[in-house]
């Protein structure tokens, strides 16, 4: 007899129910934008690629889009790896947390058990107030980290046209980091929830 872990309940459920979530606002964004010319995405925190994905469609769609993709969990990466083996010529993949300064960082995740049972998959964050149910059910890993201009000097693609963000409370301070006028971005799409800071960011001009 084959015995079943809780777990593996856990993880065939998530595998049936989680399909790419299309934000149709950007998707629309994005589909005007790359009709004229190629496009490109700078995501942070790409997650496993499909799961809440904002770009995940448009990259199957559009032949013209091409993404630089980063995700600091180590197993999420294996599996955003996967997920972009179709299209995986227009895709450049960091496995790195973005922060201030090159290093280490302290990150923040549900456990295991918790993030597949309770629906936290994705839900890590240099925030420990925003990575989880509680203090109780998180764990705590070193992570490497790069901050935005070393990106940028590892990128193939020198700019961006759109910068993508699902960083559970850190997307504000990012924000602020974020050379934008360097990168040429023109769209931002970030989640808000969790995010403490007020949302009052300098955009450059042209």
């Amino acid at each position: 007899m084959r015995l079943i872990r809780p777990t593996d309940v856990a993880k065939k459920f998530y595998r049936f129910f989680a399909k790419p979530r299309t934000d149709y606002i950007l998707a629309e964004i994005l589909a005007s934008m790359s009709d004229f010319k190629p496009l490109h995405i700078l995501q942070v925190g790409a997650n496993d690629g499909v799961l809440y994905d904002p770009i995940h469609n448009t990259l199957l769609r559009r032949s013209n889009v091409t993404a630089t993709r980063v995700e600091p969990v180590a197993e999420y990466f294996d599996e955003l790896r996967s997920n972009c083996s179709s299209f995986a010529s227009r895709v450049e993949l960091f496995n790195v947390c973005i922060g201030e300064e090159d290093g280490f960082v302290d990150f923040f995740l549900p456990k295991q058990s918790q993030a597949l049972l309770l629906g936290d998959k994705g839900h890590g964050s240099i925030n420990p107030e925003a990575a989880g149910r509680s203090r109780d059910n998180l764990e705590s890993r070193k992570i490497a980290c790069k901050s935005f201009k070393s990106l940028m000097n590892d990128m193939r693609a020198p700019l961006a046209d759109v910068y993508v963000s699902d960083c559970e409370g850190y997307d504000i301070q990012l924000l602020r980091e974020l050379p934008i006028k360097d990168l040429g971005i023109k769209v931002v799409f970030i989640e808000l929830f969790s995010n403490q800071l007020p949302v009052t960011i300098k955009w450059p001009r042209y």
